[in-house]
C-alpha cells in the first residue's frame, strides 16, 4: 500500500500523518513543492516507509498531474492521497475524481 502526499504550505500535519502510515506498513511518497532543505531530510529519512522529493515550483503542477494520473489507474494500491490545503484538494476532486474517496487534507497546527 502506498499514500502520496501532496506537500505545498506545512510539513508537521503530513509529517505526523505519515510517520503513523508507516507504522502501519503503508509507504508514503512525499512530492514537495519547491527545494527541501538538508537538515530537514534528516528529520525524516530515518523512517524506511517514507521518501520525499523536492519538485521545483515551475515544474509542480505538472509532477503531481503525472503522479496522480499513474496512481489513479493502480488503486488498489493507493491507500490515500494526501493534501495540506484546500485548493489543492479542490484541484485533485476536479482533475482526478477516481481519487475522491482516497482523499485526505491534513490540518496544519500553528506551534
Amino acid at each position: 500500500m502506498v499514500a502520496i502526499s501532496l506537500v505545498e504550505k506545512g510539513w508537521a500535519g503530513a509529517r505526523r500523518l505519515s510517520i503513523g502510515l508507516s507504522h502501519k506498513g503503508v509507504a508514503v511518497r512525499h512530492l514537495v513543492k519547491g527545494r527541501i532543505a538538508p537538515g530537514f531530510l534528516g528529520i525524516i529519512t530515518p523512517y524506511p516507509e517514507i521518501s520525499i522529493r523536492g519538485i521545483p515550483v515551475q515544474w509542480y503542477r505538472l509532477a503531481t498531474w503525472w503522479t496522480l494520473l499513474i496512481w489513479q489507474f493502480r488503486q488498489g494500491n493507493l491507500h490515500a492521497v494526501i493534501v495540506d490545503n484546500a485548493r489543492t484538494s479542490d484541484w485533485v476532486k476536479k482533475t482526478f475524481p477516481r481519487l475522491s474517496n482516497k482523499l485526505i487534507q491534513v490540518k496544519e497546527t500553528a506551534s
